[in-house]
């Protein structure tokens, strides 16, 4: 481990190489989906103070951690992470699947969202439940081509109007809300477009 910059070999030092790669453990095997056991009560600590940052930490390492997991989906290898000679952590097909599995809400909700992409031909595209909010996909429950067409022409007159407004209009749709392996919402899946009522 190499640690560049004079503030953040400080700040290794101040929470000690074991807590340190506890931490890490911590993080990183969030894929196994078992409950984490600390041994040292610093590294508890710290992790008790970085909660509020877990989700966004676990944002910017999904995409390392599907890296790691390459050799398993393509060869069906295991993955071993090692410090001094020791197993830290072992990842597998489980691994890989926990990290790519989708769980879909039990029952439905009505979102009334702004669409800002959206793909005529498939019914696919992106939404925002708020202006200032992230976008999130967007895709139909069943196939498209079944859409009813005045949903669709909702759908599609809802971009249309939002590209030419700097007021967003929404639409209200009944959806199931699908979540990746962190609990947060991946995707809406659209059953209906509620028209005006």
């Amino acid at each position: 481990l190499k640690i560049v910059g004079d503030e953040q070999r400080a700040r290794f030092e101040a929470i000690g190489e074991s807590s340190f790669f506890q931490l890490l453990k911590y993080y990183l095997s969030k894929p196994m989906k078992q409950e984490f056991k600390f041994t040292t009560k610093k590294a508890m600590i710290l992790c008790e103070e970085l909660k509020d940052h877990e989700s966004s930490l676990m944002k910017r390492i999904y995409g390392p951690l599907l890296k790691m997991h390459k050799p398993i989906e393509g060869q069906g290898y295991s993955v071993t992470l090692r410090k001094s000679g020791k197993r830290l952590l072992k990842y597998n097909s489980e691994t890989l699947e926990n990290l790519i599995s989708e769980n879909t809400d039990a029952g439905r909700v009505v979102i009334d969202a702004s669409i800002t992409r959206f793909n005529r031909l498939t019914g696919t595209g992106r939404l925002i439940l708020e202006e200032d909010s992230e976008s999130v996909s967007f895709e139909p429950s069943f196939p498209w081509k079944s859409f009813p067409k005045d949903q669709k022409k909702k759908l599609s007159k809802n971009l249309d109007d939002n590209n030419e407004s700097d007021d967003f209009s929404k639409v209200k749709m009944e959806a199931s809300v699908i979540r990746n392996y962190l609990g947060e919402i991946k995707r809406y899946s659209i059953h209906r477009v509620i028209l005006d009522e």
